[in-house]
């Protein structure tokens, strides 16, 4: 009995699936047969496999070459170079006599600064050779025509800081200065020199006139001055001698810079005053003291790495 009766239930049930919907089965049949036969690819399995998994979806794989370069953290420049080439006038005036004279002269600037605020800046100048035209000197045996030429340069190593005053940025570069001045008498053969060396403090007050990062034009000022000690030497007819005393200067300048990338265009004016303290020696005799002047504009460029 028992037997007969699931017979009689699977034979209802199969009659009834047939009766009930034969064309859900061919479309059921034609599904199974057309995944069956189907191109398999791999990222559409990808694809339904994510849009299988609940929550959200994680963006699609990028192979290696196809990833964009992490972005770089901000790196201050490295390197900087600059040189300028300036056209002026020295002038010398050495007190209690007649030697009270300027002429033209050539100055080149050069300078280095480092990203860590090391910096090395130094200048050469040289004048024409007509100082004290029309003048005599002693030569140590005779008076002698006084025309004379300036040649020195200046060394400043430093150390740079940025500070700001509202819009104004304010680089302020400490260090030691070295300054080295020649004064030579050609046709009396009599040469005078001063080394000197002490601290020097240089402020230059730049403001952006317009522009950005990348291309501006800036106003920027110089302020600068030093005091140290200096030692006097003279060389003439028939010897030579020494001397130890001061020396205190001052420098100002303004020019305006352009900026475009990691290139600089730098045109100024700069004017240097410089004292040196009393001297008593052979030739020279006791004298208050000597200031020597230089006054120029400069052209000059740079580029920094």
């Amino acid at each position: 009995m028992r037997r007969l009766s699931l017979l009689s239930f699977a034979v209802f049930a199969a009659c009834a699936a047939n009766a009930n919907s034969p064309d859900d089965w061919s479309r059921i049949q034609r599904d199974r047969l057309e995944r069956l036969h189907a191109v398999r690819k791999p990222a559409t399995a990808l694809q339904a496999t994510i849009a299988q998994t609940p929550g959200a979806a994680p963006q699609d794989p990028v192979h290696i070459d196809q990833r964009e370069p992490q972005a770089r953290a901000f790196r201050a420049p490295l390197l900087a170079l600059h040189a300028a080439f300036g056209y002026g006038q020295v002038a010398a005036d050495v007190a209690g006599t007649s030697l009270d004279d300027r002429t033209d002269a050539h100055v080149v600037m050069l300078g280095v600064d480092a990203g860590t605020g090391a910096g090395l800046h130094a200048d050469f100048i040289t004048s024409e050779p007509q100082l004290f035209a029309g003048v005599r000197i002693n030569d140590g045996d005779a008076p002698a025509a006084a025309e004379a030429s300036i040649t020195g340069g200046s060394v400043f190593p430093h150390l740079r800081w940025h500070g700001a005053l509202g819009g104004l940025r304010l680089p302020v570069r400490a260090g030691l200065g070295v300054d080295w001045q020649n004064l030579r008498h050609e046709r009396a053969g009599v040469a005078r020199e001063w080394l000197a060396v002490g601290p020097k403090l240089v402020v230059e007050p730049t403001l952006r006139l317009f522009g950005n990062s990348a291309n501006a034009l800036d106003l920027v000022g110089h302020l600068g001055g030093d005091v140290g000690a200096a030692w006097f030497r003279e060389e003439f007819h028939g010897g030579d001698d020494r001397d130890s005393t001061l020396r205190w200067a001052g420098e100002a300048g303004l020019g305006l810079r352009a900026l475009s990338g990691n290139w600089q265009l730098d045109l100024g004016y700069r004017l240097q005053h410089a004292t040196f303290g009393a001297i008593d020696s052979d030739l020279y005799g006791s004298r208050d003291r000597t200031e020597l002047q230089r006054q120029l504009v400069f052209i000059g460029c740079g580029v920094t790495f």
